[in-house]
């Protein structure tokens, strides 16, 4: 299987699909039918959720369903879900067809009957605009996995319980700062934006020596003190520098000292004072694995960027830090946990700044500021107090809330995922271009293009790779033919 479709199933295997059974959700087996769960988030077939309806907690996670007087048999269909999976005219039109046969549904008043079929008409236009990612490989590029799955966790939040709305809250404000990131991302140079990440990092005494090297200092100080033994900084440090010197001999003093600089910014270690004497370092406990002490020395990093400013995608943390592309979810991890509420409206000004930057080729993303604004001031703390004290099931106060941030949401996603259409069809029509208008000096065999190559290595215009810029050429004539200059005739593809 190739890595697109790879991508492309792996999605259907992590959302669209049983969380217990690992069935795919199905439309015409209504045992197969997703059924999202409150408070966790799980979603499941009919046939998995028949089978603990008697149950108080979600069998993943443990986590009580806290629903009043609703068994989970009785809660909805996650139709969103099947608008993916399903072209529209395969499922019913409207929600009375849907729900009609939901008990949680029926019970509903009209007012929250339509409240409900407003969340749902969002999230159905909202799940049709990823669709296009999700089960084609042109466009998974659009999107990024991270981005995808905080998608996913607005789609698998249960709308008809209050606690569902009030995780679709947490989701949405998440989301709705992520996609203001990715706008700022996308006006930035990534070549300035990491000069800058290590000369911030330099400037606090710390140093990243690039993904291997800093993978063994790390291996290497965990050899040196995962048994609890106390070291001195400089006994430490040139314990490391020697252990080191095979495998990188240029590896000094100074740099492995600095990388032990960003472990104490972290706080991994415990020092103990003596007089007359340098301190004995000593890892805490809870960072005597490498998993433990590498998450917090990322951690240290990605503070030291935010701090300074700067804005690093998951994708970009785990090409700088790693090497590959492999680490983006626990990147993401990361960003969430530092991330205040501060943050996203810090985020706003910054996305403002660079569109008066890029002039007026971003002038029409301005007017999402007043639905960043708006999903910024969700205020998770008095919505949770509001919607778990309230013993009323259909208590209306919060729904207006809910239906705004949900066509917010819409609105910025939209924009977003138009945006890097544009943007993927833009440099691949100057990437044409550039191809095209390559000027050749057929005298000496040689071409000069107007890009540029970092590595020594180029593609040969006819397949495979050539140590030099000569292009293939094959004379017009035979070997042998008199001619007083040969002519060559020149392949374009």
């Amino acid at each position: 299987m190739s890595p697109s479709n790879q991508t492309l199933q792996s999605y259907y295997n992590e959302f669209l699909r049983c969380s217990i059974c690992s069935h795919d959700f199905e439309y015409d087996n209504y045992l197969y039918r997703p059924i999202t769960l409150p408070i966790c988030g799980h979603t499941m077939c009919g046939q998995c959720i028949d089978i603990i309806r008697n149950q108080t907690k979600c069998p993943q996670d443990q986590i009580s369903f806290g629903i009043n007087n609703t068994l989970i048999d009785q809660l909805p269909t996650n139709y969103p879900l099947l608008f993916i999976i399903y072209d529209a005219i395969k499922l019913p039109d409207d929600n009375e067809q849907r729900y009609s046969q939901c008990l949680a549904y029926m019970k509903l008043d009209d007012e929250t009957k339509s409240y409900f079929n407003r969340t749902q008409i969002i999230l159905i236009e909202t799940a049709i605009l990823i669709k296009p990612i999700i089960n084609d490989k042109e466009y998974q590029s659009v999107l990024s996995r991270p981005m995808i799955r905080k998608i996913f966790s607005l789609l698998n939040s249960q709308y008809i319980d209050r606690e569902g709305r009030l995780k679709a809250l947490k989701a949405a404000r998440s989301l709705g700062e992520r996609t203001c990131i990715d706008f700022i991302l996308h006006h930035q140079n990534p070549q300035q934006l990491t000069a800058n990440l290590w000369s911030a990092v330099r400037s606090r005494g710390c140093q990243f020596l690039g993904p291997a090297m800093q993978e063994e200092v790390l291996k290497l100080i965990l050899l040196a003190l995962e048994d609890g033994s106390a070291l001195s900084r400089k006994v430490l440090v040139l314990f490391v520098v020697q252990k080191l010197a095979p495998q990188y001999p240029r590896a000094s003093k100074t740099s492995v000292g600095h990388v032990v600089q960003l472990l104490y910014r972290a706080s991994c270690f415990k020092v103990q004072k003596r007089e007359e004497e340098s301190s004995l370092m000593q890892l805490k406990s809870e960072f005597r694995n490498y998993e433990n002490l590498r998450r917090e020395h990322d951690s240290q990093i990605i503070q030291i960027a935010m701090e300074a400013g700067l804005r690093i995608s998951p994708e970009q943390w785990s090409s700088l830090l790693y090497g590959d592309t492999q680490h983006k979810s626990s990147m993401q991890s990361v960003i969430d946990k530092l991330s205040t509420p501060a943050s996203f409206s810090q985020a706003i000004q910054e996305f403002l700044i660079v569109l008066q930057r890029a002039g007026d080729s971003s002038k029409h993303l301005s007017h999402l500021k007043s639905d960043f604004e708006y999903l910024s001031q969700i205020d998770i703390g008095n919505n949770e107090q509001q919607i778990i004290t309230n013993d009323n099931q259909q208590d209306n106060s919060n729904w207006p809330l809910i239906i705004q941030v949900l066509q917010s949401i819409k609105i910025v996603l939209q924009s977003l995922i138009e945006f890097n259409i544009q943007e993927l069809k833009t440099n691949f029509l100057n990437k044409t271009h550039h191809y095209h208008h390559r000027s050749y000096d057929l005298s000496s065999t040689t071409f000069t293009s107007s890009t540029s190559c970092s590595s020594p290595m180029t593609v040969s215009p006819l397949g495979g790779s050539s140590t030099t810029s000569e292009y293939h050429l094959q004379p017009l004539h035979p070997p042998g033919t008199q001619q007083n200059q040969i002519k060559y005739k020149v392949f374009t593809f």
